[in-house]
């Protein structure tokens, strides 16, 4: 269940000021007085596939998944998210119904903007069509290469460019090896689009090689390089 959290102007502020830079004082002054700050728990859903679009997110704590269901009957991770992101928009602007679910990796709060609201701006102000069209375009060319690599490679090199993939976007700890985002071994293998068993197989002969160190839910990456490899020739 969603719940309402205080709403600090600063850190709004800050977390979406890519898109308040483009807007009017006056757009600033209706988008601000709009947002709405929700808490989620782990594994919440923040909206399902099939529902309408009332909301354009973004994330200002924690991680989000964004997973879409295969015939098959499993899920497949399309993207993992971190603060400052937006999502939810691609389904409105093509004016259908959520094509995708999204939900909580772990405790998050996310804030949520009224999709009447942009498309009220969008309007009058061609800088935030542009914005939220560029964001579609790269996510749409990141995952178009992504599932091609997924499909063409073999588990271990699935495996490794997840791994990389994760070490770039999210960065590292203070020890400058671990994944600064803790996953579930499920998780994982929906991102690299393997069973969870061959992901702790895969994620164990890491170890064992000496490429990865795990603890609990934390990886860390200790040959960057061995991994590259892997990742393009397996």
């Amino acid at each position: 269940m969603v719940r309402k959290e205080f709403y600090n102007p600063e850190m709004v502020r800050t977390i979406l000021s890519s898109l308040i830079c483009l807007l009017s004082e006056q757009e600033k002054t209706r988008l601000l007085s709009c947002v709405e700050v929700c808490a989620y728990r782990k594994n919440d859903y923040i909206f399902r596939e099939g529902e309408i679009p009332q909301y354009i997110c973004v994330v200002a704590t924690g991680n989000v998944r964004i997973t879409k269901q295969r015939e098959c009957g499993r899920s497949q991770i399309l993207s993992l998210l971190g603060p400052t992101e937006f999502f939810g928009y691609k389904s409105f602007f093509a004016n259908v119904n959520h094509t995708t679910d999204a939900s909580a990796v772990d405790a998050a709060i996310i804030y949520r903007i009224p999709t009447d609201v942009i498309n009220d701006i969008a309007k009058f102000n061609p800088n935030v069509s542009v914005f939220f069209l560029e964001k579609t375009a790269v996510i749409s060319c990141e995952q178009e290469q992504r599932y091609i690599n997924l499909v063409q490679k073999h588990v271990r090199g699935r495996m490794a460019e997840s791994l990389l993939l994760l070490y770039d976007k999210f960065g590292t700890l203070h020890d400058k090896q671990t994944i600064a985002i803790s996953l579930m071994r499920e998780d994982i293998a929906l991102f690299s689009n393997m069973t969870t068993a061959n992901a702790i197989r895969t994620l164990s002969s890491f170890v064992s090689e000496g490429l990865v160190r795990i603890d609990g839910r934390n990886i860390a990456i200790l040959n960057v390089d061995a991994l590259m490899r892997i990742s393009l020739m397996e």
